[in-house]
């Protein structure tokens, strides 16, 4: 009987768990080593928001794999409940986003050409409100919804999938051991060091996103950040705590658990929260300066900058939404590893064949976890494409010397 090879996975967040999953069906035996706890950095800190609409084939087909993924997840794991809320993407236009709007009307043929049959263009205000009543009638003009689209719940998915981990004969965990030293020699890794003791396989997978170049300089030196330009970028969550009641209280036959993720053309964007929905979780797209060397725990400090984005937040979402009449109330924070296209690294490093990465999912990461796993085993089989219920996907797109602007570059980003 052949003896399986040895993959070392590094990071235990989603994209860690999923990958080390789909190697063990694949037949390796892993080692997966996480620096703290199982899913303690940006899996559950995220959003967690899982959409088919984005700008490129690439990223679509990705995530049609992703969602399709997601909807099995119950039935293939026996889980005690979903890994998605299917509620919708919610993309709103008043008469100031006309510009915007014919953007879309086209992106929806594009998303529709590469295999997304469920994206609608709406240009009817009036069945816009029949349907989402809470939106400002003022001035709307039309919208783009994905009924497909919704969130995750990124804690079950970890979780229930590392359990069934563990249970198989090929896995090895080892939590609270983060990796320190990198040892090489012509061109291949050999080992690498944790507090513990030395680990030693055949290939090794960068899973740590946010983290990825402070673990690759001991690989790579200052050179890092060229090489590998993933910024560890800080991002804010807010949550509106009376969400359910004031919902009710301006359209009481709308059912909250139908409140889709409602994304503004100003970079807000806001879905609910919770098993009954009674919080609204927000959030804006900003463009911080890197935090290169933050720690676990710089994850949750407070910073002086949350409320004054967050008010700002606040005011635009209540002008497109006006139930939200109240302010926020607790907030919390983490960071994104994000490229300068916006499409993440899975690929092996070009200077050494044996080291591979899963990192730079630009807030995407939960979402997109699925075909990154699948991604990842298919380029482990020495394959270069991923077929996809969709359509088949060019790693290529991945790739560490890929191109960083043009077609392939991911423009509908939050």
């Amino acid at each position: 009987m052949a003896i399986a090879k040895t993959a070392v996975v590094i990071g235990a967040g989603i994209v860690g768990v999923l990958t080390t999953w789909r190697l063990l069906q694949d037949g390796w035996h892993v080692i997966q080593l996480e620096a703290t706890t199982l899913g303690s950095g940006s899996s559950s800190r995220s959003a967690a928001c899982a959409r088919q609409q984005f700008s490129t084939a690439a990223s679509v087909r990705a995530m049609i794999h992703s969602v399709r993924w997601f909807e099995r997840f119950q039935q293939c794991f026996g889980a005690a409940g979903p890994a998605m809320r299917q509620v919708g993407y919610f993309y709103p236009y008043w008469e100031r986003d006309a510009t915007a709007f014919t953007a879309a009307r086209q992106l929806v043929c594009d998303q529709q050409a590469w295999g997304l049959r469920d994206v609608e263009l709406w240009d009817q205000p009036s069945l816009i409100l029949e349907r989402f009543p809470f939106v400002n009638p003022d001035g709307l003009l039309g919208a783009r919804f994905c009924g497909t689209d919704g969130f995750c719940f990124p804690d079950r998915i970890f979780t229930t999938v590392h359990a069934h981990c563990l249970r198989h004969p090929q896995f090895e965990v080892r939590m609270q051991s983060p990796v320190v030293g990198i040892e090489h020699s012509s061109g291949r890794i050999s080992a690498v060091t944790t507090p513990q003791g030395k680990v030693s396989g055949d290939v090794y997978i960068n899973c740590t996103n946010a983290w990825a170049t402070q673990l690759e300089r001991l690989l790579h030196g200052d050179d890092i950040r060229t090489l590998l330009p993933v910024q560890p970028l800080r991002r804010f969550l807010w949550f509106f705590p009376e969400f359910r009641e004031q919902l009710l209280a301006a359209h009481a036959n709308f059912d909250p658990l139908r409140f889709p993720m409602v994304v503004l053309t100003n970079g807000v964007y806001a879905r609910p929260e919770g098993p009954q929905a009674n919080q609204l979780m927000m959030g804006h797209a900003h463009t911080p300066d890197p935090h290169w060397n933050f720690t676990h725990v710089d994850q949750d400090g407070s910073r002086p900058e949350s409320d004054d984005l967050g008010e700002a937040a606040w005011f635009l979402l209540a002008e497109a939404v006006p139930i939200m009449q109240s302010r926020f109330g607790p907030t919390t924070t983490g960071f994104y590893g994000t490229t300068p296209n916006h499409q993440p690294y899975i690929c092996a490093d070009s200077a050494y064949g044996n080291w591979y990465r899963s990192v730079g999912f630009s807030g995407h990461g939960v979402m997109m976890s699925p075909f990154a796993a699948d991604a990842m085993a298919a380029l482990l089989r020495g394959e270069q494409t991923v077929q996809t219920e969709a359509g088949s996907v060019d790693l290529a797109v991945f790739g560490q010397h890929r191109v960083q602007t043009g077609v392939h570059a991911e423009t509908a980003v939050l």
